[in-house]
């Protein structure tokens, strides 16, 4: 049993954590085009870690005078880069070229893997691939600060701390982001569980979409979008709700 626990305190301190290398170019279209089927694959599961805002948002005065929040533009990548949806006051996308991304991994998720491994015989193990994201040309912190501190009135307008609690989580992530891989860097993440004991590591689909990025990531290509996977031309703004800005400038 010490054997076991000492194990286990071991995998949970290493993170069994592997930074992915460029692969090798592909010449076969086919196998190209699986590639970014794997990413577009990915996307519903892309997250920033920044959570979602107390219900009661969408329910004050001030957000029901601004309207419904338009949906976000879907989900999708092509050649260049990719769309991920995120929420810290309403909806909104962001695109990620490629050529943003400066680290790119896949680990064995401490937690849950710790309480579930002493069940020898559980196949049940979540994994995880991370990207960071170099935010400081995307346009989106600025948004997101705007986002928390439209959060702030929220919560002064209902007398509730919920709202403004929720901004100072955000900020504390990209603060968290920013003091392990630098100013203005964000991690995002997709996490997956798989059929494997969780004290036998294995990289499964977290190591399979952290190569495909990786591989995206090293090989751009000029050509645009073939049938089959997500993508545009022309990547939108990624702003998925204009009015939220115009409504803040107008409360300010």
């Amino acid at each position: 049993m010490r054997a076991v626990l000492l194990g286990l305190v071991c995998l949970a301190f290493a993170g069994c954590r592997t930074v992915v290398e460029a692969p090798p170019e592909i010449e076969d279209a086919k196998a190209r085009g699986a590639i970014y089927q794997a990413i577009a694959d990915s996307l519903p599961r892309a997250d920033l870690g920044l959570g979602y805002p107390p219900g009661i948002v969408d329910m004050t005065a001030s957000a029901r005078a601004e309207g419904p929040a338009p949906e976000p533009p879907p989900l999708r990548c092509n050649e260049q880069g990719f769309q991920v949806h995120f929420r810290v006051y309403r909806p909104r996308a962001l695109w990620i070229p490629y050529s943003a991304l400066e680290e790119i991994s896949y680990e064995w998720s401490t937690f849950p893997n710790v309480l579930v491994a002493p069940l020898l015989i559980v196949p049940l193990q979540a994994i995880q691939a991370n990207l960071v994201v170099d935010a400081r040309g995307l346009g989106v912190l600025d948004k997101i600060e705007r986002d928390c501190a439209r959060l702030e009135r929220v919560s002064q307008e209902v007398g509730l701390g919920g709202a403004a609690a929720h901004a100072s989580g955000v900020r504390e992530k990209l603060a968290i982001d920013a003091a392990e891989h630098g100013e203005g860097r964000m991690v995002l993440t997709f996490d997956y569980l798989v059929p494997y004991p969780a004290w036998l590591p294995v990289g499964g689909p977290a190591r399979d979409v952290a190569e495909a990025y990786a591989w995206a990531r090293a090989h751009p290509s000029e050509s645009l979008q073939e049938e089959g996977y997500y993508g545009e031309d022309e990547p939108a703004d990624g702003d998925a709700a204009p009015a939220d800005d115009e409504a803040s400038e107008a409360e300010k």
